[in-house]
């Protein structure tokens, strides 16, 4: 499967076409909500989150409701653990939250749009997907390594994954480059052992999540499927682990926590340069 957050890159041609009246936070939420199941079952395994009518029934409910606790609990930590280049530039970033009724339907509608991008996304480069049951070329057999049958559906799922991450670097250096920093007060700056600490855990926690949830399948996986299924299950595994790991940051830490509200641009002595109403998120 391409990896879950390469389907944030369909969020800026869509940000694009609305001419910016759709929130990118809310497109780049929905893009992913259809994986958002693969946690709760632990594989790679869609039953819901990729269906049409699972857009409406799942992803919407859940993405709304991941978009909340990132904007409220996760964005602030996000621009906490940033290094400082970064960090100067991200608490100017305008919040989606969507606190009218206004701003939660642009919302809906962005998640709602940015859930069907993944399907369409996922129906040109997976098996079952309705452009590959449609067109036999998609199905064709290229390769066979190791056993493992290699088709022309699954080479364009690995390019688009590519080619995903590529564009996501590429937008995010194109902005850093035309954003202006704003300064951030000495006495607000993270304090360095604890970003370690955090960043570290985030990093190694996951992994041996992926591992763990992958070798427990080892002994039910075919043999000529082993690796791929494998890989898929540590992925599965890894984003599992992330999401416990990031909802743990999102309730902890109190104290650090206030501080990472002043920083993000809502204390008392928060930075200059930082805007949070919904006129400035254009929602």
């Amino acid at each position: 499967m391409p990896f879950t957050i390469v389907h944030a890159a369909a969020a800026l041609p869509i940000r694009w076409l609305s001419s910016a009246r759709l929130p990118l936070a809310a497109l780049v939420v929905g893009s992913m909500s259809p994986d958002f199941e693969y946690p709760f079952r632990l594989a790679a395994v869609g039953r819901l989150g990729h269906t049409t009518g699972g857009i409406f029934t799942f992803c919407l409910p859940v993405g709304m409701a991941a978009l909340v606790f990132f904007e409220y609990r996760l964005w602030p930590w996000v621009v906490y653990l940033a290094p400082g280049g970064h960090r100067e530039r991200l608490v100017t970033v305008p919040p989606c939250r969507p606190q009218s009724l206004q701003a939660i339907i642009t919302c809906a509608v962005a998640i709602v749009v940015g859930a069907a991008s993944h399907l369409a996304w996922d129906a040109f480069t997976h098996r079952n997907g309705w452009v590959v049951q449609q067109v036999p070329m998609l199905k064709q057999r290229l390769v066979s390594v190791g056993g493992l049958d290699i088709h022309v559906y699954q080479l364009l799922q690995q390019g688009s994954t590519v080619l995903g991450l590529l564009v996501l670097a590429l937008a995010y250096s194109y902005w850093y480059r035309h954003t202006m920093p704003a300064p951030i007060p000495p006495d607000q700056a993270p304090e360095r052992s604890t970003c370690r600490t955090i960043i570290g855990m985030l990093i190694v926690v996951p992994v041996v999540g992926g591992v763990l949830l992958s070798a427990w399948s080892l002994p039910v996986l075919p043999g000529s499927r082993l690796v791929a299924v494998a890989a898929v299950q540590f992925v599965v595994g890894w984003i599992a682990t992330l999401a416990v790991c990031l909802a743990a940051l999102g309730i902890a830490h109190p104290s650090c926590g206030r501080r990472v509200d002043k920083l993000n641009g809502e204390g008392p002595s928060a930075p200059s340069g930082r805007a949070r109403s919904d006129d400035d998120a254009g929602i």
